[in-house]
């Protein structure tokens, strides 16, 4: 479910250790053994939730927000403890801004959603759509991207994948041709390869060529040369193809 006043997420199953004789609820109806509930997606946490019904200006984090027995058999879990705690920090420090008690501050929901949207939180149903986050404005582009990973979606407010859409920039695969890395990779195959012809006529590597000039023959000297300058050329040609030598 989204709250309108969501302020983080969870999505562990329910999984309720049941002490014994302890019933597990169901429905209103009790079970002698556990109910496990698989979540087809993920809930949102709400703000109702982090901050007390009876102590005034108290916040809650972690294992301790406020949810039934069933609920918190999902939201005690590590990572749906730290993402509310991180909420409930945020919004203390608003509210000590505002001069506001934690229930007044509700009020003010959309701001802190925003504020933590800004940190990097994620909260379904939510993006960042703050004004004065210039790179909302900003025009992006890149020279490689996937299908579904265009460079665009970096400043679309959203920092999760939901459903198909991945919000979020990634280059071309490694097979593709304007993949640097895979250029590299065959230069550096070529290189490989000729060294290798190179040691079956008795020279050592590429990189000892200073070390075996001495006693041998200039026709052979010169030919390894050739093989060398072939190998630079070729480099920098594709290196300069591919806008890749000032890298």
């Amino acid at each position: 479910k989204i709250f309108e006043d969501a302020i983080s997420y969870g999505g562990w199953h329910i999984d309720t250790h049941r002490p014994e004789m302890f019933f597990a609820f169901v429905n209103n109806k009790p079970h002698l053994v556990d109910k496990t509930v698989m979540f087809e997606g993920i809930y949102t946490v709400p703000y109702r939730s982090i901050y007390s019904k009876d102590i005034e200006n108290l916040y809650l984090g972690g294992r301790i927000i406020s949810a039934t027995h069933r609920a918190f058999a999902s939201t005690r879990v590590m990572a749906t403890c730290v993402v509310a705690a991180q909420a409930a920090g945020t919004a203390a420090a608003l509210a000590v801004h505002k001069n506001k008690s934690p229930r007044e501050l509700g009020e003010d929901i959309g701001e802190l959603q925003q504020l933590l949207l800004r940190d990097g939180c994620y909260i379904p149903g939510y993006k960042n759509e703050d004004t004065k986050d210039k790179a909302l404005l900003s025009h992006i582009t890149a020279s490689s991207e996937e299908k579904g990973f265009e460079a665009i979606n970096v400043i679309n407010g959203i920092s999760r994948p939901v459903g198909d859409n991945s919000n979020m920039w990634q280059s071309a695969e490694l097979s593709s041709p304007q993949s640097p890395r895979k250029l590299m990779e065959k230069i550096y195959t070529l290189i490989s390869a000729i060294s290798g012809m190179i040691c079956l006529t008795d020279y050592p590597m590429i990189l000892g060529l200073p070390k075996m000039i001495k006693n041998k023959k200039t026709t052979e000297f010169l030919l390894c040369c050739f093989f060398i300058l072939l190998i630079l050329l070729f480099s920098c040609r594709m290196l300069l193809k591919h806008h890749l030598l000032f890298y």
